[in-house]
Formats: C-alpha cells, sequence, structure tokens
C-alpha cells in the first residue's frame, strides 16, 4: 500500500480526561455574548499558546466567543470537522518540537516540547471540551483534515509525510503514516507513473520578489480562487508593502486563471486563508499583523470588500464551521 513507517512509528495516546472532568470553555465564561442562531463559528490557532473562537454573522461581522490553553502552542494545522447539526471536531496539531531556526516567531519558550495533534468537541453554542491528545513523531505539522470516518491526515512540511490518524473521539483506529507517490506509483527506472502537468503560473502579489504564497481558496462553484502571500518574516514589514490577498477568475472550461483584484491584507505573512460555508466572506489571519480579517465577497465579480478586523496575535490556521440552524 505503499505505508512508510506504519509498523515502527512510536505513537503514544495519552490518557483523555473523562467527559465530567474535561474543561469546558463556555463563551458566557470570558464576558461575551452567546453565538447567534445562523452564525458560522470560526476556530483560529496561533504561535501562542491561545486557541481563539470567533463567531461570523451574514454580514460578514466578527465577534470573539471563547479562547482556550488547552492545545499547547504553536499550532500549524486547525480543522472543524461537523460530527452532527449542533456539534463538531476541532483538531489542531501543535508543533512545539519545531527548532528556532525553523520557526523565530513564536519564541523559544514555545518550542521546548513535542509534536501533538489534539482534539475537542464543539458545541454550536460555542463551548469547547478537550477529549484526547497524541504524540506525533517528527515536527512539522501544516494543513489537517478529517474524514468522515474520523480519520484524521496531517500534512507534514519538514518530514515530507501525511500522518493518518484514527480520531478516538470517533472511532478507535490504527495509526500509519504514508508518502506521496505511493511506492505503486513509480516505474522500475525511478520515474513516476503520473506526472502533472502545469497549465499556469500566477503571481501571488504585485510586488516583484514578494511572491510567496502561503494559501490556496475555491469557491464552491469553482468560479474564484483567493491567493494569500507573505512579503515580510518580521512584524511591521521591515519597509516592505503589506501582503495582497489576490482575487482570480477560473475559467469553466480550462481551469485557468484570470486575476481581478488585489486587496490589502493589513499585515505582512497571511499565513491562511478559508470561505465561509456559503462563500458570501472570505476569512484570512495574519502572523505578523495579528489579525483575523473578513473580507464580504461580491458572488458575482468575485471581488472582496474588508468588513471587519478582529485581534489574534501570531495567527497560524483559520477553520470554519456552521452549526444546524
Amino acid at each position: 500500500m505503499g505505508c512508510s513507517g506504519s509498523k515502527d512509528a512510536k505513537l503514544e495516546f495519552q490518557e483523555a480526561p473523562s467527559p465530567s472532568a474535561s474543561p469546558v470553555l463556555k463563551p458566557e465564561g470570558i464576558g461575551v455574548e452567546a453565538v447567534k442562531a445562523s452564525s458560522v463559528l470560526v476556530a483560529v490557532g496561533t504561535y501562542t499558546p491561545i486557541i481563539h473562537l470567533f463567531s461570523l454573522d451574514s454580514q460578514a461581522a466578527l465577534t470573539p466567543v471563547a479562547t482556550s490553553t488547552e492545545f499547547g502552542s504553536n499550532h500549524e494545522a486547525i480543522v472543524l470537522s461537523p460530527v452532527s447539526g449542533d456539534t463538531a471536531t476541532l483538531v489542531v496539531a501543535n508543533n512545539n518540537a519545531a527548532s528556532i531556526a525553523a520557526n523565530g516567531i513564536s519564541g523559544p519558550e514555545h518550542l521546548q516540547g513535542e509534536t501533538h495533534v489534539h482534539t475537542a468537541r464543539v458545541s454550536a453554542a460555542g463551548n469547547v471540551e478537550p477529549c484526547t491528545k497524541l504524540l506525533l513523531p517528527g515536527e512539522g505539522p501544516i494543513h489537517a483534515c478529517v474524514h468522515p470516518s474520523g480519520t484524521v491526515a496531517i500534512a507534514n512540511y519538514v518530514g515530507g509525510t501525511m500522518n493518518l490518524v484514527a480520531d478516538s473521539t470517533v472511532a478507535e483506529g490504527d495509526v500509519a503514516t504514508w508518502t506521496w507517490p505511493r511506492s505503486d506509483e513509480w516505474n522500475a527506472d525511478g520515474t513516476p507513473q503520473r506526472t502533472p502537468k502545469e497549465l499556469q503560473r500566477c503571481k501571488t502579489s504585485p510586488h516583484d520578489g514578494l511572491n510567496l504564497p502561503t494559501s490556496f481558496s475555491l469557491t464552491a462553484k469553482g468560479d474564484f480562487g483567493y491567493t494569500t502571500t507573505r512579503t515580510a518574516r518580521v512584524p511591521g514589514g521591515d519597509g516592505r508593502p503589506p501582503a495582497p490577498v489576490g482575487v482570480f477568475e477560473v475559467d469553466a472550461a480550462e481551469g485557468t486563471l484570470t486575476h481581478r483584484q488585489w486587496v490589502d491584507s493589513g499585515g505582512w505573512n497571511t499565513r491562511d486563508s478559508v470561505l465561509s460555508p456559503d462563500d458570501s466572506a472570505l476569512l484570512a489571519v495574519d502572523v505578523l499583523g495579528g489579525t483575523l480579517t473578513a473580507f464580504k465577497r461580491d458572488v458575482t465579480s468575485g471581488l472582496l470588500e474588508k468588513s471587519a478586523v478582529v485581534s489574534a496575535p501570531k495567527a497560524t490556521g483559520i477553520t470554519v464551521w456552521k452549526p444546524a440552524s
């Protein structure tokens, strides 16, 4: 099956607290309004020990809901996966094993430790209940997604692997590590059997030499795509221009992109972005600006208009979930 390290990987489940003993983080506990019906919940990971939870309303306005320090620090990967209409699983991979050279933004105080993947239950009201904690080998988790079966896939950009974890909040299972291409996708002479064809190459910044893409979000219809990028490595930008969000129209037949708009992100390293579930807004986090920004999206033209900015210090990742009304 092209499995690498599945038998020898030393993975350790740490005992999860019982539901009665788990700390439940409630919205009213930090003095903000409860989540309104029909709102979208937005979770933001950071390079600090804090996870932020916000609500996004129909006007693309953001409201703080809750914060948590139950998920380590250096949250490189974060995802909300619906379990039912009023419950979702939050998955957070924190990279406390990163070297200072690999990550100078978070500071050495957050790099003394190990790499873990955490899970929690999130309610439609914004309650966060930590569930499990799993030790992962190596370092460098950068992105995560959850299969409907409950299996969590974590991309590791340092190890060059994809970690597959059976989330014990859903079902018991094994842990394995895959690499791509799989071993059965190579010819005898060492060439891959599948070679992607490059259709087009687009800049993600209008500034020459400052073209360092960090994310790409595509609408459900596939008619528009949105890029984020990095223009600097230090807070304040060191004289460099802010990082732009790019708006691209997608050709329905060819899949090629046509640039339509640049929008100032308000920071210099916009690490991640995501569209709201109904594609009415784009949300982006900037690790140097320390912000979460919401942009209203015109569904016809695809163009963006900045609608809200809230503080999210050293934000690294973002995920959204819309509970059932």
